[in-house]
């Protein structure tokens, strides 16, 4: 005996057919923003240093800086960090060739993240 998957998937939906779907943002509006400088895609060389920082609008709202990437690719080698006294920025001293990457995080009301790869040597 065969038996045949119900007609439009295992949930019902059928190509062709109009579904409307209403969203709600359950915390309220986005408002706030955040920028990242100098950019997500930095390159340097042995020795360099690079600041990463952040803006956010409102200024209280808490950036965090992922420590276990940046553990990560010190462990590697790749650079040493040392993260800015209050916490929107970060001082990467590049040691050796390689690809690291790291999030930096804004919390609300801005909930946003961004992925920042690092090149050493490219």
């Amino acid at each position: 005996l065969r038996r045949e998957a119900p007609v439009g998937g295992p949930d019902g939906i059928r190509r062709g057919s109009r579904y409307r779907l209403s969203v709600r943002l359950s915390d309220g509006p986005q408002t706030g923003s955040m920028t990242l400088y100098p950019g997500q895609f930095l390159t340097g060389r042995d020795g360099e240093q690079l600041r990463v920082w952040v803006e956010v609008t409102p200024e209280d709202t808490p950036v965090f800086f992922d420590r276990e990437d940046l553990e990560f690719d010190r462990e590697r080698g790749i650079y040493d960090y040392t993260l800015d006294a209050d916490g929107k920025g970060v001082t990467l001293d590049l040691l050796q060739g390689g690809t690291g990457m790291f999030i930096v995080s804004a919390g609300p009301p801005v909930s946003q993240q961004l992925l920042v790869v690092v090149v050493v040597n490219p």
